[in-house]
């Protein structure tokens, strides 16, 4: 296990954000006065752990921003 290279920030990041997206993919099937909003969630956490593993040190279009803000629930 010493030989276990740990994990970047990125990588961790875009794990903690595919477990959100998994939670929220389970609260959308235990939920269904919710599951429109959760299912889009989950997608844009997805989205969100896909941008930082290919891009760790990307930026974030401002314009992007305010969508981005307008339709997280």
């Amino acid at each position: 296990m010493a030989d276990e290279k740990a994990p970047t920030n990125a990588e961790l990041a875009a794990k903690v954000l595919r477990n959100v997206a998994a939670h929220d993919r389970t609260m959308a099937n235990e939920n269904p006065e919710v599951q429109d909003r959760m299912l889009h969630n989950a997608e844009v956490c997805e989205e969100v752990a896909r941008m930082v593993e290919e891009d760790p040190g990307g930026t974030f279009d401002e314009s992007a921003v305010a969508e981005a803000d307008s339709t997280v629930h």
